[in-house]
Formats: C-alpha cells, sequence, structure tokens
C-alpha cells in the first residue's frame, strides 16, 4: 500500500475536509449498526477469554 501527503488550503482544503468528514461519519455509523455476531466462517478465532486472550 501506497499513499501520498499533501497539504491543501483554501476551497480545496474545505472539499477535502468535507469529504474526511463524511466518510468518518459513514464508518462510524456502519460499526455501530453491523451485526456483531461472528459467522460460521468466522468462528470464535477471535473473540477474548475473560482473562482477555484470543480463545
Amino acid at each position: 500500500m501506497t499513499f501520498d501527503i499533501r497539504y491543501v488550503d483554501g476551497e480545496e482544503g474545505e472539499r477535502v475536509a468535507a469529504a474526511q468528514a463524511a466518510a468518518i461519519s459513514a464508518l462510524l455509523n456502519w460499526v455501530a449498526h453491523r451485526d456483531a455476531t461472528p459467522t460460521t466462517e468466522q468462528g470464535s478465532a477471535g473473540r477474548a477469554t475473560e482473562e482477555g486472550r484470543a480463545a
């Protein structure tokens, strides 16, 4: 994965900030409303035990 860092201000900066805010809002909405029940494929491999270690 690669990425470029660009510094922008003015109208372009405002557009970028609005796009980022919308993307973050959509992600947080998805996280809040997704089905947290593991699927058959996932099983319990990612669940932590009471001691905090993976099962």
